[in-house]
């Protein structure tokens, strides 16, 4: 297993460990991704 590289989020340059996922999910920091998934929810609203 190979050990986890050292990387910037490309959105705010903050340092994160690159996960390996499927479609880059692990390339942005955890509020990165938060903010990118409330704005996608919000997006969303064409819910009832």
């Amino acid at each position: 297993m190979p050990g986890l590289q050292e990387t910037t989020c490309p959105l705010c340059g903050a340092r994160i460990f690159d996960l390996n996922l499927a479609d880059g999910e692990g390339l942005l920091c955890y509020n990165c991704y938060r903010q990118r998934a409330a704005r996608e929810k919000a997006g969303d609203s064409g819910e009832g």
